[in-house]
C-alpha cells in the first residue's frame, strides 16, 4: 500500500470513530448519566475572593429556601446572600408552591453534609440580582473523603427541584441542559405529577379556636409537614412593610370569644393583597408554618368556594363604634332587631343591629330602646349592601339617651 491510500485509510479511520462516537453520545440514555459530577471546577478558589476574584472558599451561615443561602468568605470575611445562579425553585418564603419546602430542605439536607465550599461568580467579578441586595453565584461543594467538588446548582436541576434557567451563554449551559432533560424524562418532582408531602392538598375545615388550642395536630414538627387549612375570618390589621403578615379574627359562638391569628400574605404587590382590605370577610386557604400562622395563600379571580383559593366573602365590617339612632325595637326568641338610622362611609342609611342574649328570655320583656343612640363596639355586616349587622355579644352595645333640644 502506498502513502497516498496509507493516509487515506487512516482518514477514513478516525472518520468512523468520531461518527461511531457521536452515534453514541446520541443514542445515550440520559436517566443514567450522573450529569452533576461530569461537571467538574476549572479555577482555583486558593487565596481568591469573591469580591476581586469572582471566586472564594465559603461556609454556609444560613439556608434560606431552596435557591438562597447566606455565606461567608473564608479570606475575605464578608458574608453575602447568595442567590443561585441557573435555577429558580417553587416559592416557600415569599409564597408557599408545590415542591417550594422540598426544594428548601434538600438544599441544607444536601449542603450540611458537605465539608467545603466554593462560591463562584459567572464572570471574573461577581453580579447582584434584580433587586440588587443578593449576590448571584455557583456554590460548589465536597463532601467528606470525596476528592471532586459537585455543583449544587446543577444537582438541583438533576433532580428535579428546578428547571434549568440558564442563559445559553451561561458557562455550564449544556450541563444544565442534560441535566434538565433527564428530570424531565424521569418526570421528578416539578417535571412530573407525584405527592409532595410538604404540599398536602387536603383541605381541612378548622376554627381559629381549635388551631390555637392544637397547634401540634395541624404541623409536625419532627418532620415539618404542615397542614393545609381553611377558616373564615376577619381582617383586623393590614400591617407594615413590603411584606405583609395580616391580623384575623373570628369569634366562637360556644364560648363568646374572638381568636386572632396571623396569615402571612407575602409581598404588597401580590394578588391576594389586592383584595385584602381591613374589615374584609376572607376564606383563607393556606398551609400551617407551626409558627401560630398560614401562609401561601393565594387569590385567583372568579374562585369558587371549593376551589384551593382565598377569596372575600364580603367587603366590610365595623369595629369602630357604629352608632345607631332607634326608631324601633323588638325582641323574638332571645334575640334583640333594633332600626334605626346609622352614618356608613358618609351615607345615612336605616339598618338593623342584631344581638342574641339569655337576658331577653324573660316573659313579658319589653325592649327600651326607642329613641334613644346605641352604639355597636363591632357590627358584623351579615348582607353586602350593609343594610343589617350582627352583635356578637350584648356587651359590645353601649346605650345613651338621645338628648333633643
Amino acid at each position: 500500500m502506498n502513502k497516498t491510500k496509507k493516509i487515506f485509510s487512516f482518514i477514513l479511520g478516525v472518520a468512523a470513530l468520531v461518527s461511531f462516537a457521536g452515534c453514541n453520545a446520541a443514542n445515550e440514555d440520559i436517566t443514567k448519566v450522573d450529569v452533576t459530577a461530569s461537571c467538574t471546577l476549572k479555577r482555583s478558589a486558593k487565596d481568591k475572593t469573591f469580591d476581586s476574584d469572582g471566586i472564594e472558599e465559603c461556609v454556609i451561615t444560613r439556608y434560606t429556601d431552596g435557591d438562597t443561602s447566606g455565606i461567608k468568605g473564608k479570606k475575605s470575611g464578608k458574608s453575602y446572600t447568595i442567590r443561585y445562579l441557573a435555577i429558580d425553585t417553587p416559592e416557600s418564603t415569599a409564597g408557599y408552591d408545590k415542591w417550594g419546602k422540598a426544594a428548601s430542605v434538600w438544599n441544607e439536607e444536601t449542603l450540611s453534609k458537605a465539608e467545603s465550599y466554593i462560591v463562584e461568580a459567572e464572570g471574573s467579578t461577581p453580579e447582584k440580582d434584580t433587586n440588587g441586595t443578593r449576590y448571584l453565584g455557583y456554590i460548589w461543594y465536597k463532601l467528606p473523603n470525596e476528592t471532586n467538588y459537585r455543583l449544587y446548582n446543577l444537582e438541583c436541576v438533576e433532580n428535579g427541584y428546578s428547571k434549568n434557567n440558564c442563559p445559553a451563554t451561561g458557562k455550564y449551559y449544556e450541563y444544565f441542559q442534560k441535566a434538565h432533560e433527564k428530570a424531565q424524562k424521569l418526570k421528578l418532582h416539578v417535571f412530573g405529577d407525584d405527592e409532595d408531602i410538604y404540599y398536602p392538598e387536603k383541605v381541612n375545615n378548622v376554627s381559629l379556636k381549635e388551631l390555637k388550642a392544637n397547634p401540634d395536630k395541624y404541623y409536625d414538627k419532627s418532620t415539618s409537614v404542615p397542614t393545609c387549612v381553611s377558616f373564615k375570618a376577619y381582617i383586623t390589621d393590614l400591617g407594615t412593610g413590603d411584606f405583609r403578615t395580616v391580623t384575623v379574627e373570628q369569634y366562637d359562638e360556644t364560648d363568646g370569644k374572638y381568636y386572632t391569628y396571623q396569615v402571612v400574605i407575602g409581598y404588597s404587590g401580590s394578588r391576594i393583597f389586592t383584595i385584602s382590605t381591613k374589615n374584609s370577610l376572607m376564606r383563607f386557604i393556606g398551609w400551617t408554618t407551626g409558627e401560630g400562622s398560614i401562609h401561601g395563600c393565594t387569590a385567583l379571580a372568579g374562585a369558587q368556594e371549593d376551589s384551593m383559593y382565598t377569596i372575600r366573602e364580603m367587603q366590610d365590617y365595623y369595629n369602630e363604634n357604629l352608632s345607631m339612632q332607634v326608631s324601633e325595637a323588638e325582641v323574638s326568641n332571645k334575640t334583640l332587631t333594633l332600626t334605626g338610622v346609622v352614618n356608613i362611609k358618609g351615607d345615612n342609611k336605616t339598618v338593623t343591629f342584631s344581638v342574641t342574649d339569655d337576658s331577653f328570655a324573660a316573659e313579658g320583656y319589653t325592649p327600651d330602646y326607642e329613641g334613644k343612640t346605641v352604639t355597636a363596639s363591632k357590627a358584623f355586616a351579615k348582607t353586602k349592601d350593609l343594610n343589617a349587622f350582627t352583635i356578637n355579644k350584648l356587651s359590645e352595645l353601649s346605650v345613651s339617651w338621645l338628648i333633643k333640644d
